[in-house]
Order: C-alpha cells, then structure tokens, then sequence
C-alpha cells in the first residue's frame, strides 16, 4: 500500500480536529513559517519543529523559551543545544537544520514529564480485526535524561504503563485505572477517524501525552506501527499483534 496523504501530521491534525471526541486533546499545530513561529512563541513557552512527515522523531527540534528571554534549542539529530537571543535568531538557526523540499510544521510543546522530569509518552496499538478497532495493548516510552524524543532509535526505552502511571506519575491504583481506559478511548476515537479518511489501513498506534494536570494530549497517529515496543516487557502482547495482523481487514 503506498502511504499517500496518511503520513501528512498536518492533514490528520486537521482530521483529529473535526471529531468532538479528539478535538479538545490536540496540540495547537500550524505549517512552518515565520510568522506562524513567531505567533507560537508568543503563545508558548514550549514548541517543537518537525517534518510533516517524518517518523522515529527524525528532524524534530525542541524550542524552550527561557525567563531571560533568550531560547533555547534541542535538536534531536544533532544531540545538541544552543541558545540565542531571539525569536529571529531561533527561525534562522532552524532554517539552516531544516531539510530542503520537506514541508514542516511548529506545534505547541506538551510537558508530559513523570516527577523525575523525564519526558514520556504512551503508545496505544490498533488493529482492525473483522472490521472492529481493537486495542492491543498500551506502552509507555521514556526519553534519555534530558532527551527530546522517546522513540527507541533515540535513546528511548520501554516502560509498563501502570508502573509509569503508579510510581512514575505517583497515580493511585484507581485513577491509574481510570486513566488507562481514558488512554484507550481517546485513541480509539483516533484511529476511527483516520480510518474513514484512509479505509484501507489496518493498523494504527496512536501516541498520547498527560501533563502533570492529568489531561491526555494526543501527539500523533502512526502508520504500520512496530510491534518491537512491546517484545520485552509485554511479550504476550507482542505476539498477539504478530497474530492478528495476519487476520486484520
């Protein structure tokens, strides 16, 4: 199958927010330019720069807006940082790590971060099994001490969702609960709405924040997802997904 418009951010963003039920969890997200750079670092303290359609965090870059006014800049293929004095300095500086002939976008940062203020997220696996969405698990991925992305292929490792929740985030039992079948209603209400833009996929996971107020964010949907997340601390899951894949349509 060839992947099309599904691998756009911007086009299934914009997907996302004309369903009620996801709408309300979507980081603001605008196409890259100077004046919409600018606009967001107005709004936000925190924002990333990304390649509409790259995967394994390749090409994102980190802005974190200081209390001195300067900004500092992560870039996740660099593995470096820099700081400068303005909104200016910063989109020039990004220019120059940005890829020619991609279309990029600037998104509103989520600080989804445990007590130790390691970054994470959570991956919900999806697979359309005799026409119905089915949940196959839920994985939590933490970024390397002061990381920018938690995907593998940066440093990042797994983590089980309830240890994340319990002793990461310091949930109790109920709402640890409670707060995994938020996960898997939201991004279930996810992966329906991009199934109907693009019927032919089967198979979607769907990475989700919560900042320290307890709101889920949704960071993005994700084509063939890999089944790898889940070999070593979910192995009965990981098998599942190999299983069904054989019976999705």
């Amino acid at each position: 199958m060839r992947y099309g418009k599904v691998i756009s951010k911007i086009g299934n963003h914009g997907i996302l927010r004309r369903n009620s039920a996801t709408a309300s969890h979507l980081p603001e997200t605008l196409r890259f330019s100077l004046e919409t750079f600018k606009q967001m670092c107005q709004k936000y303290n925190l924002i990333y720069v990304k390649p509409n359609d790259s995967s394994q965090g390749k090409g994102v870059i980190r802005i974190e807006k200081l209390e001195n006014g300067q900004f500092l800049i992560k870039d996740r293929d660099l593995k470096g940082k820099a700081t400068v004095a303005s909104v200016q300095a910063a989109y020039q500086r990004i220019l120059a790590r940005k890829m020619r002939g991609r279309t990029y976008l600037v998104q509103q940062g989520i600080n989804s971060v445990m007590k130790s203020g390691r970054a994470f997220d959570i991956r919900a696996h999806f697979i359309r099994i005799n026409g119905i969405w089915t949940c196959m698990g839920l994985i939590g991925k933490q970024a390397p001490s002061l990381g920018v992305v938690t995907n593998g292929s940066s440093g990042g490792v797994t983590i089980l969702v309830p240890t994340l929740l319990r002793s990461k985030l310091g949930y109790s039992q109920q709402k640890s609960v409670e707060t995994q079948s938020q996960l898997e209603q939201i991004a279930a209400e996810s992966v329906k709405s991009i199934s109907r833009a693009y019927p032919s996929w089967r198979e979607f996971g769907v990475d989700l924040a919560i900042t320290p107020n307890g709101k889920i964010w949704i960071y993005e949907v994700n084509i063939t997802p890999g089944s790898s997340l889940f070999k070593r601390l979910s192995p009965t899951v990981y098998k599942q997904i190999l299983a069904n894949r054989r019976r999705a349509r």
